[in-house]
């Protein structure tokens, strides 16, 4: 059954259809010096049309830095199991059939291609549009749609169909579970979209007019602007003689195929040239600097990224490339993740994602730290920290990691002193009576305070070891009281 039979509300007039921009623009006359300007300020908002036309020069490096980056990221499909109340965790499947759609999308478009082609579209007109190929089951297919061939018919605050003009120019109407759009909203109008492209359009224009400033200046020989002036009682030209003039001039004194290039410049009787100040590459060149600067940084795009050795040093390198992915390619990844996950994915389950891999680095320092304290604190073991790299567990991997205070190391010794609860110190009103009654030191006596400390610190080894300390401290205690009474301290 045709799809248009089940859907009686379609319009079929297309000039009754409400439109968030016209089509009857005409084609792009890119000869007339009109269409030199694109930027806000010059016209209204541009079209999807004109922004992929104008998506040249340091605008289309950036987006193509993105659009590369993005394109070489994996793709997973996960799906979120519940591990107990209130937490949910997410699964990466390996064989499920949306995988193998998002890896080949469509019969001319692989994984990366298809990527590839939507950021560059999200980043110039801030949309992208596929369109949903069913084999009555299942979708099975995404062709893209180029921006400019789809408008969004907006009913009651939603968009419920999308208005596509073919290259033909026929215009149709689809509905809107049919099509997956990735856009980003524009804030004076959220059903429409708002890409980089647009709002930088004043720095594009004008660092493109600089740089044709500079090509023009460059394809007539770099030479400068000159006036002939005449003096008092010359005679001027006519017109044909002006015409003979300026040809023989270009075909004798051009640099690129002259007939005269290097040779002094014979000037007409009675008339001397006088050059005009114009801005040469050293005035133009500190503009191009700071237009460039300005788009990159609106695409978020370091110039390190771009082949541009800013510092020759590694940490410098993976600074510039943790920007350009948190704040350059993670956005557009996000926006394409929760399309991808709730316009085609739902469809599946209600339970899977749509998730690319990580790819932004992560603190080195801070992991190193961690593991290392998880590790001492018996946190974890090193089998699961092997398992967290994709390493093979090994048979002393279960244990827990020994410090200083584990000698001579015993792994039921280490646990239990990790996993026991801290003592609460006692005061000395509460402190047991000491067993030896004939100590009648003071007990003031530093090295006295020094045994009982040595003791508690000591109070969480072996057995042996705790009757060895007992030892020591009565042969102390014994080695003071002889030296109050005068005695020589018997040796043990």
């Amino acid at each position: 059954m045709n799809w248009k039979q089940l859907l009686p509300w379609t319009p079929r007039a297309p000039a009754t259809i409400p439109l968030a921009r016209d089509f009857s623009e005409t084609p792009i006359d890119t000869t007339t010096f009109a269409a030199r300007y694109f930027g806000p300020g010059a016209q209204f908002q541009p079209t999807a049309a004109r922004l992929l036309a104008e998506n040249i020069g340091i605008a289309k490096v950036a987006s193509r830095a993105i659009s590369d980056r993005l394109a070489s990221l994996q793709i997973n499909v996960k799906v979120r199991t519940r591990v107990s109340s209130g937490t949910v965790k997410e699964v990466i499947i390996d064989d499920h059939v949306l995988l193998d759609l998002l890896e080949r999308p469509h019969p001319n478009f692989s994984r990366a291609k298809f990527m590839g082609l939507a950021t560059d579209w999200i980043l110039t007109v801030g949309e992208a549009y596929f369109q949903k190929v069913s084999n009555g089951f299942a979708t099975k297919e995404l062709h893209p749609i180029p921006p400019w061939m789809v408008d969004p018919l907006i009913t009651r605050n939603v968009i419920t169909a999308y208005l596509i003009t073919d290259a033909n120019g026929a215009q149709y109407t689809m509905p809107a579970d049919q099509i997956i759009r990735s856009f980003r909203p524009d804030p004076q109008n959220p059903w429409r979209a708002e890409g980089y492209l647009g709002p930088a359009g004043i720095a594009t224009d004008t660092h493109r007019f600089a740089s044709e400033h500079l090509r023009s200046h460059f394809q007539n020989d770099a030479t400068p602007r000159l006036v002939l002036e005449s003096n008092e009682g010359s005679e001027g030209f006519d017109t044909d003689e002006l015409q003979r003039f300026s040809e023989t001039w270009r075909m004798s004194n051009r640099h690129r195929g002259g007939s005269r290039p290097g040779l002094p410049v014979i000037l007409p009787f009675m008339m001397h040239a006088v050059q005009l100040a114009m801005q040469g590459g050293q005035d133009i060149v500190p503009v191009l600097q700071y237009y460039q600067e300005q788009l990159l940084m609106t695409y978020r795009v370091p110039s390190s990224v771009l082949g541009k050795v800013v510092s020759g040093d590694r940490s410098s390198a993976e600074v510039n490339q943790w920007v350009f992915d948190r704040y350059a390619v993670k956005p557009i990844a996000d926006m394409l993740e929760d399309d991808l996950t709730y316009q085609l994915a739902n469809e599946f389950d209600d339970k899977l994602l749509v998730r690319f891999e990580d790819f932004v680095g992560e603190d080195k320092d801070f992991i190193l730290k961690k593991r290392k304290q998880d590790l001492e604190t018996k946190m974890t073991t090193v089998n699961l920290e092997r398992t967290k790299d994709g390493e093979d567990p090994v048979e002393w991997g279960d244990e827990p990691i020994g410090t200083d205070k584990d000698v001579p190391y015993d792994p039921e010794s280490a646990s239990a002193r990790i996993n026991r609860p801290p003592s609460v110190p006692q005061s000395p009103a509460d402190a047991p009576a000491s067993e030896d009654t004939t100590d009648t030191t003071d007990t003031t006596d530093t090295t006295d305070t020094t045994d009982t400390t040595m003791h508690a610190d000591l109070g969480d080894t072996t057995r042996m070891e705790k009757d060895l300390c007992a030892k020591i401290r009565i042969l102390a205690r014994k080695a003071r009281a002889q030296r109050g009474t005068g005695r020589e301290a018997v040796p043990a």
